[in-house]
């Protein structure tokens, strides 16, 4: 059975201590969600400027090898190559580019 009141001022004499308390039920809960959001916020940024430091610095080591390889270019030859170990092929192999061709030919 429900009460039936006059006006507000007795309704909220009587449930105004309920109200308040779910008032600032929901606003703790509100703050810690802002919390919460904010602070993923703020490390998925932190995050970001992270990985691109890492692809900055990636990007300048792959120029600084670039640049050996353009300067070293011109002086690798045939001397150089055998001089580090290098040599010529006693028997050269070609592949064949018609395999599928042998693999149908089995299939009946």
């Amino acid at each position: 059975m429900t009460k039936k009141y006059k006006n507000i001022k007795y309704y909220l004499r009587e449930n105004g201590k309920f109200l308040v308390r779910i008032a600032g039920t929901l606003a703790i809960f509100s703050f810690i969600f802002y919390t919460y959001f904010l602070g993923h916020t703020i490390y998925s940024v932190v995050d970001r400027k992270a990985v691109e430091h890492s692809n900055d610095v990636l990007a300048s080591e792959v120029s600084a090898m670039e640049l050996e390889y353009l300067t070293s270019v011109g002086s690798i030859d045939r001397e150089f190559a055998l001089s580090h170990g290098f040599g010529e092929p006693l028997h050269t192999y070609y592949s064949n580019q018609n395999i599928l061709l042998s693999f149908r030919d089995d299939v009946r």
